[in-house]
């Protein structure tokens, strides 16, 4: 898989939608292990997983689509060719 950086690395703990993109790199910047949790546009939760210290995942949501974060996660928008 091959991704393309479409933004700058936000640091997020609270529900942003990380400029809208649709899929986004997230890596847990926090010293323990977090809860990642997705919310669609009112905030509704979509789903919950667990990430490891220093984990990376590319999150597939959609634009207004938010993570959130029980620590310091590091998200950037991106786009994936496979």
């Amino acid at each position: 898989m091959l991704i393309k950086v479409k933004g700058n690395a936000e640091d997020i703990t609270t529900a942003d939608n990380v400029s809208l993109s649709r899929y986004v790199r997230v890596f847990a910047a926090a010293a323990q292990t977090v809860t990642v949790t997705t919310a669609d546009a009112d905030l509704s939760s979509t789903g919950t997983f667990k990430m490891p210290a220093g984990g990376v995942e590319i999150v597939e949501k959609q634009p207004a689509d938010t993570i959130a974060s029980t620590g310091t996660l590091s998200c950037t928008p991106v786009a994936i060719r496979t």
